[in-house]
């Protein structure tokens, strides 16, 4: 019986070795598993923080872009804002220039371009007399400011207005152009 207690004694102690290695082996793995996923995660936090970072720049980009979009816009349109301005300044001095410096304009004209048979000279109503009284002159209600030649079937519209009106898209990008490059 001695023998018998002593055998289950050993098998205990077998045992209970075999439990503790396996116990420690169990560990071993489930420290090393812990390690890796530890490790898988922290790769995966990386990950994420660097496609964060770079979202981040992107984000930056597009509200720097956008800021700036609107910071040019915005300029622009003060910058269109100021030449109506100025093209309608410049419009309404048109329709009530000076007459006498009309005046001079047209007689300067008519000495460098004198007046063919059956040529006229339109005026605007209230226009002052010309000094040669020989020049035919007809005063023309729809004339704003300025003057008109009719010679052979043709008519020369001095119209100052409207010459404006005609040239002012051109105009317009050229004092837009003018304003951009003195910027630089």
């Amino acid at each position: 019986m001695a023998q018998l207690e002593q055998i289950t004694e050993q098998i205990r102690k077998d045992a209970k070795q075999q439990a503790e290695a396996i116990h420690a082996d169990a560990q071993k793995k489930l420290n090393e598993e812990r390690q890796q996923a530890l490790e898988e995660a922290q790769k995966k936090a990386n990950a994420i923080i660097e496609h964060a970072k770079r979202q981040k720049g992107a984000i930056q980009d597009r509200v720097l872009a956008e800021t700036e979009r609107k910071e040019r816009n915005a300029c622009l349109a003060a910058k269109q804002d100021l030449v109506r301005r100025v093209f309608e300044e410049a419009e309404e001095k048109l329709r009530h220039p000076d007459p006498a410096k009309v005046k001079a304009i047209l007689e300067e004209y008519l000495r460098e371009n004198p007046l063919e048979e059956g040529g006229v000279v339109e005026l605007p109503e209230g226009f002052p007399a010309l000094s040669d009284a020989s020049v035919p002159v007809e005063y023309a209600s729809d004339l704003v400011s300025g003057f008109r030649i009719r010679k052979n079937g043709m008519r020369e519209n001095f119209d100052f207005p409207e010459i404006l009106h005609y040239l002012r898209q051109s105009l317009e990008q050229e004092v837009l152009q003018a304003m951009m490059e003195g910027e630089e």
